[in-house]
């Protein structure tokens, strides 16, 4: 019995070692998440995640509002402006990463696709010299 009370109290200990919040943020850095409109949770989540309030607003700026759209972008190589430039271009993170990893920019993509190409396709005729028709 000593031993489940001595469990128990370990694991409520640790929860609350492990609570984040308002508390553990400075009140210059609550003040400018709240200024933006975010919730304590969110706030952590994003700081979680490396994400100061400054990049919620840059990708807030570009179109960004959802945040499990904001936190996947930005586990990416991409930085707020380089993924709405993607997607303002049609692609979706997965496809973005594709052809960056390729060493396509999101315009250059964009052609290729529009003429028809693949991915596949598009590496295959520019390492023959060639580049879509415009």
């Amino acid at each position: 019995m000593k031993n489940i009370a001595i469990i128990i109290g370990a694991g409520v200990l640790a929860a609350c070692a492990s609570s984040h919040g308002w508390d553990d943020m400075t009140a210059e850095e609550e003040s400018r998440w709240k200024s933006i409109n975010v919730s304590e949770s969110q706030a952590q989540e994003y700081q979680d995640n490396g994400l100061t309030a400054t990049d919620i607003v840059s990708w807030r700026q570009q179109g960004f509002v959802e945040p499990d759209d904001i936190l996947t972008w930005s586990k990416s190589r991409f930085n707020a402006i380089e993924a709405a430039i993607w997607r303002n271009q049609g692609f979706d993170l997965e496809s973005a990463l594709a052809w960056s990893e390729e060493n396509f920019t999101a315009e250059q993509a964009q052609n290729w696709k529009q003429k028809g190409f693949s991915l596949d396709d598009a590496m295959e005729e520019r390492a023959k010299g060639l580049t879509p028709k415009t």
